[in-house]
């Protein structure tokens, strides 16, 4: 019984600190093409077509790392 409550616990504490460290990189991600997104957009007058790549590109890359936590976290709550 106490060995699979720190097992939970531990799994719990794995998943708030994948879920800390993506959203760190997601962060990192977001600025980083949100200054590219501008810089571009500064220098050919289309905003509207820059940010909505950019956009996409972002979705493009977070939806497939979220899917692929949520494997892990699925997969670490079965053991």
């Amino acid at each position: 019984m106490c060995g699979s409550k720190r097992q939970r616990a531990s799994n719990l504490w794995r998943s708030k600190r994948i879920r800390w460290r993506s959203s760190q990189a997601s962060t990192i991600t977001v600025a980083e093409l949100a200054l590219q997104g501008k810089l571009i957009a500064s220098s050919t007058f289309k905003n509207t077509s820059v940010f909505t790549l950019v956009a996409l590109m972002y979705l493009t890359m977070s939806i497939p790392l979220i899917l692929l936590v949520r494997h892990f976290e699925k997969k670490a709550n079965r053991k």
